[in-house]
């Protein structure tokens, strides 16, 4: 079964702010998927790992656009749309969520030089 992913509404505050509108794309069910953000200065990788069903485990990266070289997060929280935020453990420059319901969530990146907000990232389903 082939299922549609969109990616939206990527909002950047970083001395600037940018937005991504839409990216979609096709994966097979149960497979690793890679989403990649990007706004003006900055991108963020995600591979989301199905675990099952209802729940993946994901990696992330934030990176300077240009450069490809690596922005340590100090901090990143990925918030249901009911429920508490979910706060991932940091690992050599990457953050990592062990489990994530499926479900859409909003992602806030802390670094050093500011936030970036992703906005209505869907995991499974």
């Amino acid at each position: 079964m082939t299922k549609i992913i969109e990616v939206k509404n990527l909002t950047k505050i970083y001395n600037d702010t940018a937005v991504v509108d839409h990216i979609s794309f096709e994966v097979e069910k149960g497979e690793a998927v890679q989403k990649l953000y990007e706004a003006e200065s900055v991108k963020v990788d995600i591979w989301e790992e199905p675990q099952s069903e209802s729940k993946s485990y994901l990696i992330g990266q934030v990176m300077q656009k240009e450069t490809e070289e690596a922005i340590a997060p100090l901090r990143v929280i990925a918030y249901p749309e009911k429920g508490e935020g979910i706060e991932a453990h940091l690992d050599s420059g990457e953050f990592h969520f062990s489990t994530l319901f499926a479900g859409t969530y909003d992602i806030e990146v802390q670094t050093m030089s500011g936030q970036i907000y992703l906005q209505d990232v869907v995991i499974g389903d």
